[in-house]
């Protein structure tokens, strides 16, 4: 019994050692800093913003929206009265040309004002039904685009992306975006051009390098999402996204377990032999 607690323990030393060895020369951390969650940051130098929605929710639906919003009294600032008054009427009349544009595409319209509009491009119920809306067919193969770094205790697997705004003509983004250039007194680069990302998992699991991570709750349904918040500019907006999955490295864990279980027991059957031979 000695020689097969003995035998135990210095399997579950061999392990342990040659896996550190391995770990130490094969595993390598992922370089992207990820952005640490928090409420996003007003960025009040804008006069309007055009945002994009891609949001996955706790309850397995998806949701893709857009939403205009210009700043009147920024747009307005400087100016004289007349000028004003004009700039504003500039800037409502952008927001009535997209939301008429958007209403034509099929958008439903949600919410409207003078100075904002939010519509939903399309709903899904669950990832299957996206799927299929999608025309997959659920024979294809699956292949990441993501790359893989490999922790001892974890994998980071890292996507890097576009966002809805790298075209610069010929979307829905783009004739929106238009409007809102040509309103009265709107500045290059003072649109805020924003791309959310949504996914039901905390940062902890589903990292980036967003500006801003925070946690959007509906309020009629409390579903809930984690957005990470991308902020561009027309001068910004060839910029690709890094989004992490931190996963569990599942071969250290088990070896965990085993290590864990032989030097258990390899203690129990030494203490075992050693009461017997008094």
């Amino acid at each position: 019994m000695k020689k097969l607690a003995v035998a135990l323990l210095v399997i579950a030393l061999v392990i342990t050692a040659s896996y550190a060895i391995i770990a130490v020369v094969t595993f390598e951390k992922s370089p992207v800093e990820l952005t640490e969650a928090g409420l996003p940051t007003e960025k009040t130098q804008y006069k309007a913003e055009l945002i994009y929605n891609g949001l996955a929710y706790s309850d397995g639906s998806y949701e893709y929206s857009v939403q205009a919003y210009v700043n009147l009294d920024e747009v307005a600032k400087g100016a004289t009265p007349a000028e004003q008054a004009a700039r504003k009427a500039s800037a409502k009349n952008a927001i009535a040309q997209i939301k008429d544009r958007w209403a034509q595409n099929g958008y439903e319209i949600v919410e409207t004002r003078d100075d904002f509009v939010y519509a939903i491009i399309v709903t899904y119920d669950d990832a299957d039904e996206m799927s299929l809306a999608n025309g997959e067919t659920g024979y294809m193969v699956y292949q990441s685009s993501g790359t893989a770094y490999k922790g001892l205790f974890y994998t980071d697997t890292v996507v890097v992306r576009d966002t809805a705004f790298k075209a610069t003509e010929g979307t829905v983004l783009n004739s929106a975006e238009g409007y809102i250039n040509e309103i009265d007194g709107m500045g290059a680069n003072e649109v805020s051009l924003v791309f959310n990302y949504g996914t039901p998992y905390k940062p902890e699991t589903i990292g980036s390098d967003a500006d801003a991570i925070f946690l959007y709750s509906d309020e009629e349904t409390y579903k809930q999402c984690y957005i990470h918040e991308y902020r561009l500019t027309n001068a910004t907006r060839d910029k690709q996204i890094t989004l992490v999955q931190h996963n569990p490295n599942s071969i250290t864990w088990y070896l965990i377990v085993i290590v864990g279980a032989m030097v258990i027991s390899g203690v129990v059957l030494l203490t075992a032999g050693g009461k017997r031979s008094k």
